[in-house]
């Protein structure tokens, strides 16, 4: 009897149910990954001698600005807020460096206490970088070499260009982004100067070197190839993060450019993710369990409006 009742149950109220299933499966269940830390960089837009680029979506990790000259606007020669996209910002506001003395750091908040992956766990860096000037110049940096970690500490990127010896595309002064992981770099081609690009970095989940890290430019993975060292075990140490400048005292290593929209995810983002990114300025990627419910909400909506019927 009990089957008979179920096989009268018209197919959209069986897959309502299911639906429905599968919601609640989403609630109970944690959130496997998600976007843990966000500079967007605009807390300057009203007031020029704000200091601090706040993390919005976590209570640690603010970035302290040091050695800016306060400047708004100038994108010429000065260091400071941008304070719109007219006045050249990506998305709503940004932050102009000028390649001598100037970064944002966390410390002494270190990336795993704002909750950013380091060793070879997975992650995603993805933000718009604007580079005047090309060098070795970290627009981002987490790790260093220290004194007993050895190569594959860090996890820095550059915009530079490759030299003659290591061209793999015709053109051997186009600009790079550099991995620079200690022990040698990584790079990969397809940057530009003088605009912005979108660029993510990822460490996918099975990632045990540096060359398993990989390089988007405008949402199109760069195929990367090895410069300067070898491949090394991949051993991001936990350093605070840096815009702008080496984690690595030692180095001067100071950004020339605009950064704007900064996020970082505790997982290795899809292609199809990056491209959304890259394509949709100042969106984020939404966890897994939000996606999961608009299904179940959907279906239910349905059922109610054949019920009304």
């Amino acid at each position: 009897m009990i089957t008979r009742a179920v096989d009268r149950v018209p197919i959209w109220s069986k897959l309502a149910l299911l639906a429905v299933a599968a919601g609640t499966l989403a609630l109970a269940a944690p959130s496997e990954a998600g976007l843990v830390a966000r500079w967007k960089l605009d807390d300057g837009k009203t007031d020029a001698t704000t200091t601090t680029a706040v993390n919005s979506v976590a209570s640690v990790g603010d970035g302290t600005l040091n050695g800016f000259d306060g400047t708004q606007n100038d994108t010429s020669d000065g260091s400071g807020w941008i304070t719109s996209e007219a006045n050249g910002a990506k998305v709503d506001g940004a932050l102009q460096f000028d390649g001598t003395d100037d970064f944002v750091g966390t410390g002494p908040t270190t990336a795993s206490t704002i909750g950013v992956p380091t060793g070879d766990a997975a992650r995603t860096v993805s933000m718009w970088v604007q580079a005047e000037t090309t060098g070795n110049k970290k627009f981002f940096s987490i790790g260093n070499k220290g004194a007993n970690t050895g190569d594959g500490g860090a996890f820095d990127f550059t915009v530079e260009d490759s030299g003659p010896s290591d061209d793999i595309d015709g053109n051997p002064q186009e600009p790079h982004i550099f991995f620079r992981h200690f022990g040698g770099n990584r790079r990969f081609p397809g940057a530009v100067l003088d605009d912005w690009m979108h660029v993510a970095m990822v460490v996918p989940d099975s990632a045990t070197q540096t060359d398993d890290v990989q390089v988007f430019i405008d949402g199109s993975e760069s195929t990367g190839f090895q410069g300067n060292g070898s491949v090394q075990m991949l051993n991001t140490n936990d350093t605070e993060i840096r815009l702008g400048d080496d984690t690595f005292a030692d180095f001067d290593a100071h950004f020339d450019g605009a950064l704007d929209d900064v996020q970082v995810y505790d997982e290795a983002l899809g292609a199809n993710q990056i491209d959304f990114l890259a394509s949709n300025p100042g969106t984020v990627i939404p966890e897994p369990s939000s996606a999961l419910l608009l299904a179940p909400a959907g279906l239910l909506a349905l059922r109610r409006r054949r019920r009304a019927a």
